[in-house]
């Protein structure tokens, strides 16, 4: 893969990232969980300024626009979310529901993990070690987020998803998200 190739892929994943966000606080908002929609909120705009990121760090580094690539335009949320109200969504579901989202975030986080560490061994065995050291710093705010919503997860597991327990967490996580949206913008 050349270091286009790299870089077209990690735009495409990057401009993902930012679809499953949104599309995660979208799916909370309509849940009634204003926490964790606060907190995909939060992760929508960090993952919009390092896309960003990675077009600046390319576009400085290569003289080159990052080419398009295609990007994945699936959507997380269930399709018969669409023909209801979010009034009609019974405990059970909304449990369910909760488990699923963060099972399906852990799983991006994990796979965006292992892309990155491909593209950084790609990128230095080709001897760019400037882009292998810029994915390296990706890698590391990836595992910083695969830890948080991984901790989330463990906590949640451990109430067996108790939709009492995940309503009284929303109003701290929704402050804690607020603020942190507040040092982005």
């Amino acid at each position: 893969m050349t270091i286009e190739e790299i870089f077209s892929r990690l735009s495409a994943h990057s401009i993902r990232g930012m679809m499953i966000h949104e599309q995660m606080a979208n799916y909370y908002d309509f849940l009634g969980l204003h926490g964790f929609k606060r907190c995909h909120d939060y992760h929508y705009l960090d993952e919009t300024l390092q896309h960003r990121k990675i077009q600046k760090f390319y576009i400085n580094r290569y003289s080159k626009l990052v080419p398009d690539s295609k990007v994945d335009s699936s959507s997380v949320i269930p399709e018969a979310w669409y023909k209801t109200t979010r009034q009609a969504v019974d405990k059970i579901t909304k449990r369910n529901a909760v488990e699923s989202g963060f099972r399906e975030w852990i799983d991006w986080e994990r796979e965006t993990g292992t892309i990155l560490a491909e593209m950084c061994i790609e990128a230095e065995q080709q001897g760019d070690i400037v882009a292998g050291e810029f994915l390296r710093d990706l890698i590391r705010d990836n595992a910083k987020e695969l830890k948080k919503a991984e901790r989330m997860h463990i906590k949640l597991e451990s109430t067996d998803y108790d939709m009492t327990f995940i309503a009284e967490i929303q109003n701290e996580l929704h402050a804690k998200y607020k603020a942190k949206i507040k040092e982005v913008i």
